[in-house]
């Protein structure tokens, strides 16, 4: 009986697919597009019945898997099509994708190096590699793929993004906050490069340019604790200290477990001579963050033996 319902069930989707298998792959995207995705993969499914060689429609398909949170479904896919037609370029760059996001990188760079060892003007898969190369620490290897993709094309904003993080990783500044002004040149309202441009002057030591910098990235997006957290140090930088309080107060508002927000309100009230607003900070950071409890103690530790040795003088002026 159940052999029966699958060849009847074959028998009509065949049946069913009696136009151009163009058709059925041009059909599959204008539903994916508009979100219907259920509906394109049964449009995606009948172009690669009756066409077996048509990459684009696995890709397709699986891209689509992709966005319904089927990873393993769109792996497959990415696979078929790279069997059916070797020299397809967007399922080697698509499965990298999926493998470099899930942190397995060896895949992920096996799969970007045939790509570009295929076609080496191929930018996606080399600015794939790039952002690979950065995750892995090696920004030598990524610098030199990226700066590649940005010869190649200038318009690709991620390019400039990651090789800025990698050269102010390398403490090449200037070379950083050009990437990211770069950046900021082809999108304006981009939060991201407001925010490293302001993190690469906060390294730097420009502190005013810095602040102006992630006020706009604030602006542009609200909710983001590294912002407010980043805009605290910078500002703490410049004296400001009851903002930079605020802004620390924001960033642990946003995510209450951030114990470097903790530590910098330590900072701050240091600075302010305020011993006690220090000792609990330091030691509130300390609790959120138990794998660094005895770096934040240690902070505390000066101050709490202050505020002993000041306790001790005055217990002996009153015994006198």
């Amino acid at each position: 009986m159940k052999g029966f319902f699958y060849l009847a069930a074959l028998v009509l989707t065949i049946a069913g697919c009696n136009r151009d298998p163009r058709y059925y792959f041009e059909e599959g995207n204008r539903q994916a597009s508009a979100g219907r995705l259920d509906e394109a993969i049964e449009n995606y499914n009948r172009a690669v019945i009756l066409k077996r060689v048509f990459p684009e429609a696995l890709t397709s398909r699986g891209m689509v898997y992709e966005k319904s949170g089927d990873n393993q479904k769109a792996v497959i896919d990415y696979k078929k099509a790279i069997d059916v037609a070797p020299s397809y370029l967007p399922a080697y760059n698509n499965l990298a994708a999926l493998y470099l996001e899930a942190g397995t990188y060896q895949e992920a760079h096996k799969y970007l190096t045939v790509a570009i060892d295929l076609a080496p003007g191929y930018v996606y898969a080399r600015l794939n590699r790039g952002i690979l190369s950065y995750h892995k620490d090696d920004c030598a290897a990524a610098v030199t793929d990226l700066s590649k993709v940005i010869a190649e094309d200038p318009s690709m904003g991620l390019a400039f993004y990651y090789r800025g993080l990698c050269y102010r990783r390398m403490r090449n500044l200037s070379g950083a906050l050009g990437d990211f002004n770069s950046l900021l040149a082809l999108d304006k309202n981009s939060s991201a490069a407001w925010f490293e441009t302001g993190r690469s002057k906060l390294a730097s030591g420009d502190y005013a340019g810095a602040a102006g910098d992630l006020q706009k990235a604030i602006g542009l997006k609200r909710g983001v604790y590294g912002y407010h957290y980043a805009l605290a140090r910078a500002l703490a930088k410049l004296g400001d200290y009851n903002d930079a309080l605020t802004n620390a107060d924001k960033a642990l508002e946003l995510k209450k477990d951030y114990a470097p927000a903790c530590a910098l309100k330590g900072d701050v009230f240091a600075l302010m001579k305020n011993k006690a607003g220090a000792i609990e900070q330091y030691l509130k950071a300390a609790e959120l963050a138990p794998e660094n409890s005895a770096f934040y103690r240690a902070l505390a530790a000066p101050f709490e033996s202050r505020t002993l040795q000041s306790a001790h003088k005055k217990s002996k002026s009153r015994r006198r």
